[in-house]
């Protein structure tokens, strides 16, 4: 694991000291969400499109949840992107939430 990796994982051991403890839809836009940010955080040329990350399909509450975990899953997967480099980590994003590459990400 990279000094960023190890960095990232002692933050959130510390600041969530039970981790990552999600179950359900809400938690697996919210892992998808975060990835995908940390992708355009570490990749300038991938942007995400707006309707894949919308949303829309969850309740209120649980989109609420969601969001709640997006900065978690966006620091954690930054060493990830980081690691295996851009266009993996996109297929990745891409394949969370079972979307072509193309449905997702606008690489420039």
């Amino acid at each position: 694991m990279t000094t960023r990796g190890v960095l990232c994982s002692t933050l959130i051991a510390l600041l969530f000291p039970s981790g990552i403890a999600m179950s359900g839809e809400w938690s697996d836009f919210s892992e998808f969400l975060g990835y995908g940010l940390a992708v355009e955080d570490v990749c300038d040329n991938y942007l995400l499109y707006t309707d894949p990350v919308m949303g829309n399909h969850l309740p209120p509450g649980d989109y609420a949840q969601a969001m709640e975990g997006v900065p978690i899953w966006r620091l954690e997967k930054a060493a990830r992107v980081v690691d295996i480099g851009c266009p993996a980590a996109a297929l990745e994003v891409s394949s969370l939430r079972g979307l072509a590459f193309d449905e997702v990400w606008e690489v420039r």
